[in-house]
């Protein structure tokens, strides 16, 4: 049988990326769990900017989770627009958010946003930037995807489900799922439905994912 030469791949997995892409080496990636196969990096590239398409708002639960992974113990910002919702930072310490890690910037405008956003992706002493808006122009994208690449931190752009597809490495569509009780009772573990809706050189897949252990794992049937 043969045995798979896990250098030998990693190797073949640079070249591929320098030749597709113009660059000597691929990004640096964070695994986030089970998405990780679908991913041509094997794991979320960091220094790069990527869309969650929300269709629920529950599904900021899941950004929250990937901000949590993402941020790696160091602060995190989140940008929001003035009076739109946002969980109960007490409530985000199971996704690894606690209070006195997360920076919250709130504004008026949109392009308010994507200006805060952009300073925070030029930041490296962040560990990760979120952002709320409620539409993703292709050329404010390729702003943030520059931003993250020169200061090598990662954004999150969280939209309602109807934004389009705008420039950003990849694009999530995430809704509610329910949670699986335990054998034992009580509330289950949160749960969404999670499509890879746009990734190059991705494949293209869905998963009812649930949080746990810090992680995001195949929910229980």
């Amino acid at each position: 049988m043969a045995t798979t030469n896990t250098a030998t791949i990693a190797r073949l997995r640079d070249q591929i990326w320098a030749l597709e892409q113009g660059s000597e080496a691929p990004p640096p990636v964070l695994s986030i769990g089970e998405p990780d196969a679908a991913l041509p990096w094997g794991g979320l590239p960091l220094a790069r900017l990527h869309q969650i398409a929300l269709s629920d708002g529950a599904g900021l639960g899941f950004a929250a989770g990937l901000l949590g992974i993402l941020g790696r113990g160091r602060p995190v910002l989140w940008c929001k627009r003035r009076g739109s919702a946002m969980p109960f930072l007490p409530g985000l310490a199971p996704f690894g958010l606690t209070p006195d890690r997360v920076i919250t910037v709130e504004t008026e405008r949109a392009i308010e946003i994507l200006w805060a956003m952009e300073e925070g992706l030029r930041c490296p002493s962040l560990g990760a930037v979120l952002g709320e808006i409620d539409d993703l122009p292709t050329q404010a994208a390729r702003r943030l995807q520059l931003a993250a690449e020169t200061g090598g931190v990662v954004g999150l752009m969280v939209t309602p489900a109807r934004a389009a597809t705008g420039g950003a490495t990849t694009r999530w569509r995430v809704t509610a799922a329910p949670s699986v009780v335990p054998p034992w009772g009580g509330l289950g573990a949160p749960a969404w439905d999670v499509a890879l809706e746009r990734c190059r050189n991705g494949l293209p897949r869905s998963w009812t994912l649930a949080w746990r252990d810090g992680r995001f794992a195949l929910a229980a049937p």
